[in-house]
């Protein structure tokens, strides 16, 4: 078979019209970048409940623009002739979704009209010269042929007057509700637009006017960055208009931890909506790349960093070997106590990571000497070497407090702590598969569970009454063997924890009534002291 051509339907360019933007902000902006394509200086813009109007005083379009570039919708790249923003040909769709329209350009007029079959006109045509499309004239009102309802057709007229550039009436099918906060989206939306184009353009007789000095400046784009917040988006701006807040991973494949804008100096490939870069745009690419750059740079000289944006700097090391030496000096580290350090304050010094709060690692910073960062910049420090002398945490409490911690034979303990010791073996055995329960001395622990699975019970910790046993004990050392992994460096109270804990309690708790009424190991009738 030979190949065929695919063809689009009537049915594809009123989806097209109809469904390419939801709100009315997005037509009023296709109109401001048309203005922009078509060289205007200036655009004024009106906006009311019932109407809007766009006039500009660019070039404005002849017969033959407008069958080219009025009548036809869509075009490829390389048949579109160089304009700003007009890739697609379609945006102008936008604005006939929202009301009947009413262009005037140079010397034509021309009505958009999908939901009536007659439009009516209040402008001076020249109806002598041609009637074809008037229905009924009176005076400077006339009613047009609109079409059938959804039909996909313009009426074009002559008009006596000559409009030096575009004027787009739109009278709205819907009123607006909340007309301010539309155009202050509206105003988002065209933003840099005049600053970029240089352009002025008025909302409501409101100069539009945002004017930025951006600190970054490539090839590519315009870059400037703010400080903290709980978004960290980069607001990117394709020449000047809107697309989205996105959030920008560096190299290392971490979200830059910073806000920004970006205001591309070259066309954006976009999808149909002007919303969502496409997936593999060269331009885009480039610019991610030089974001992360600019702001490494940004956060280098900015003052109050926080903790986020100083583990991002120090993890970009990775990927960029120059920076650790800029960065060096800078106090981008936090201690467990809060205090601030820099990779310098590291050198020839012991240091390790633990969580906040945690009483060993306080006393490893107090006795010992060993520094102790929160556990939270450990990922950091992934490409930091021969800065100090960085211990696993485990491996500084085995080191620095092994004869603090350490395991105690059955044989040296006292009669009751002796049977306390015995009854929880029992009670281990009976409810798990062999997990291993030792007696052991610490200054810091009453129950801990080592890196081998091990767990430890402090032998004064088992020289209690009866009723301290059967509850806070027990209780305790069920935490302990719950947990997943040692809990030296801290405790975990994940989902895995939960879910073991609720086990392990249910089990015991028959368990628990043998051990009070003296029935425990095999059964056998035995006192409780």
């Amino acid at each position: 078979m030979p190949t065929r051509k695919f063809e689009a339907t009537e049915g594809l360019l009123h989806d097209d019209i109809r469904k390419q933007a939801g709100r009315i902000e997005k037509s009023w902006l296709e109109a401001v970048m048309n203005s922009v394509d078509a060289d205007a200086t200036e655009v004024e813009i009106e906006i009311n409940s019932t109407h809007s109007i766009i006039r500009d005083d660019g070039t404005g379009m002849s017969e033959a623009d407008i069958d080219k570039y009025f009548r036809l919708f869509g075009y490829k790249d390389d048949d579109v002739e160089e304009k700003v923003y007009g890739k697609f040909r379609r945006g102008r769709g936008q604005i006939f979704n929202y009301g009947k329209n009413i262009w005037h350009t140079q010397d034509n007029i021309l009505v958009v009209d999908l939901e009536n079959e007659q439009a009516i006109v209040e402008k001076e045509l020249d109806a002598s010269s041609d009637d074809e499309g008037i229905i009924e004239s009176d005076g400077d009102r006339f009613i047009l042929d609109a079409g059938s309802k959804n039909d996909l057709v313009f009426n074009q007229q002559k008009a006596n007057e000559y409009f030096d550039g575009t004027e787009v009436f739109v009278w709205h099918y819907d009123d607006l509700d909340d007309v301010s906060s539309k155009v202050t989206e509206f105003k988002k939306l065209i933003k840099y637009i005049p600053w970029m184009n240089d352009i002025e353009v008025q909302i409501n007789g409101n100069y539009v006017n945002y004017d930025i000095d951006p600190k970054f400046e490539t090839d590519n784009a315009y870059y400037e960055f703010g400080g903290n917040s709980m978004f960290n988006n980069a607001s990117v701006y394709n020449m000047g208009a809107f697309v989205d807040d996105m959030s920008v991973n560096s190299s290392t494949g971490d979200r830059v931890p910073v806000d920004g804008i970006v205001i591309s100096k070259k066309a954006l490939d976009l999808n149909n909506a002007r919303t969502e870069i496409i997936e593999g745009d060269d331009v885009w690419e480039t610019i991610v790349k030089e974001y992360a750059g600019n702001a490494i740079d940004f956060l280098i000289e900015y003052d109050d960093k926080s903790p986020t944006q100083s583990q991002w700097l120090l993890k970009q090391c990775e990927v960029r070997e120059w920076l650790l030496e800029e960065i060096k000096d800078i106090p981008l580290i936090e201690d467990i106590k809060g205090e601030k350090l820099s990779l310098s304050d590291l050198s020839g010094s012991k240091f390790s990571f633990a969580p906040e709060g945690n009483a060993i690692a306080e006393e490893a910073m107090e006795r010992k000497g060993v520094t102790m960062i929160k556990e939270s910049y450990e990922s950091a420090f992934s490409a930091i070497n021969n800065i100090g002398k960085k211990k696993d945490y485990t491996d500084v409490v085995r080191d620095e407090f092994s004869y603090e911690m350490k395991e105690v034979s059955p044989d040296d303990l006292s009669k009751k702590r002796s049977k306390n010791f015995e009854k929880l073996k029992w009670l281990i055995n009976e409810i798990t598969h062999g997990e291993q329960i030792k007696p052991g001395y610490s200054n810091h622990y009453n129950v801990w569970k080592d890196t081998d699975g091990t767990v430890y019970v402090d032998k004064n910790y088992l020289n209690c009454k009866k009723n301290v046993f059967l509850t806070e004990v027990i209780d305790e050392v069920i935490k302990v063997l719950s947990h997943d992994g040692s809990t030296m460096k801290g405790f975990d109270k994940s989902f895995t924890y939960r879910r073991n804990y609720e086990r392990n309690m249910n089990k015991v708790s028959s368990h628990r009534l043998r051990l009070l009424n003296g029935t425990w190991d095999s059964g056998q009738d035995r006192s409780f002291y």
